[in-house]
């Protein structure tokens, strides 16, 4: 198995280490506002906002993502991962 050929399904446990370190240094970091940024120019706008958590939908895809936080917190790689899922988006070709 080639473990360079990353598909949206695969986890960090099949990648090599090298691989998997740089692909979550590079998400370390990101800022609320970073995302928020990348689904408004994905086509995606707030809907409604409950507490700190704000909820985006897109005009043609399905589903609503959630993005929890004030804009100057960091986001933790999990929710980060769970963000860019509910996008349809592929995490690591932010």
């Amino acid at each position: 198995m080639d473990t360079h050929a990353n598909t949206p399904g695969q986890n960090l446990g099949d990648l090599d280490r090298r691989e998997r370190d740089r692909l979550l240094q590079s998400c370390l970091g990101m800022k609320v506002r970073d995302i928020a940024r990348l689904l408004r120019e994905d086509g995606s706008y707030r809907a409604r906002t409950s507490g700190s958590q704000r909820h985006y939908q897109h005009k043609f895809k399905p589903g609503t993502v959630t993005l929890a936080g004030r804009d100057g917190d960091d986001v933790p790689v999990g929710p980060l991962r769970t963000v860019f899922r509910q996008a349809g988006r592929d995490w690591r070709q932010r």
